[in-house]
């Protein structure tokens, strides 16, 4: 199965085309907008398919990536061929940013130069990692609390009260 999403920057309502189909073979042809749910095709034959955005006037393919696929995508300007196995489902997205369009704040870095953070050298930790950090200070504070609360016992087991 392939699918396709749309997104735009700004969100848009304007229409793109697009065509797929096996890789030399009949394209079919349908349009998306950035608020309509992705294209999905019915399950597909194992075989090579392209999937191709045609351009629009004011807008630039900012992103093109496609998942799921049993090999690597060929990308190529706003075409991707995929190899697609039976019952793989291909999922591929396109985001186009208007040209015009003052003021976008722009996508972070991918791949960020790993460099001085704002703890004076190290890197903020995020994610998974951060979840983990976390939850062992908890535990660990946890732990020396329980250790000053507990107790104190005296011979025998008796915690030294009169009783």
């Amino acid at each position: 199965m392939l699918v396709v999403d749309k997104s735009t920057r700004p969100a848009s309502d304007r229409g793109f085309g697009f065509a797929w189909g096996p890789e030399g073979g009949l394209q079919e042809r349908f349009t998306l907008t950035d608020e309509d749910q992705p294209f999905t095709t019915e399950p597909l034959a194992p075989g090579a398919y392209t999937v191709s955005e045609s351009g629009a006037d004011g807008w630039q393919l900012e992103f093109l990536a496609c998942t799921g696929s049993s090999g690597d995508p060929v990308l190529e300007d706003a075409t991707a061929t995929v190899d697609v196995r039976a019952g793989d489902t291909v999922l591929c997205r396109f985001i186009n940013v208007r040209a015009d369009a003052p003021g976008l704040p722009p996508d972070p870095d991918p791949d960020p130069e790993p460099g001085p953070g704002p703890g004076g050298g190290a890197l903020p930790v995020t994610g998974l990692d951060a979840c983990i950090a976390a939850l062992a200070a908890a535990l660990l504070v946890a732990g020396v609390v329980m250790l000053r609360a507990r107790p104190r016992l005296g011979r025998r087991g008796t915690t030294g009260r009169a009783g």
